[in-house]
């Protein structure tokens, strides 16, 4: 791959993660405050395991 391929992937892949500041200057605005927002996703996080229990059961 060649240097500029490659910072082309990487630019991308920076714009799609939200732990980037490319993602959030990519979109013209600034990250949230991260009090609110990484409770809520927790919380359904922990939503979404308890969900997934019950698929793996349904799989036998």
């Amino acid at each position: 791959m060649t240097d500029s391929t490659k910072a082309n992937a990487n630019n991308h892949s920076n714009q799609l993660n939200s732990n980037n500041h490319a993602y959030w200057s990519s979109r013209g605005t600034s990250r949230p405050s991260s009090g609110g927002t990484k409770s809520g996703s927790s919380q359904g996080s922990s939503q979404g395991s308890k969900g997934g229990g019950g698929a793996k059961g349904g799989k036998r």
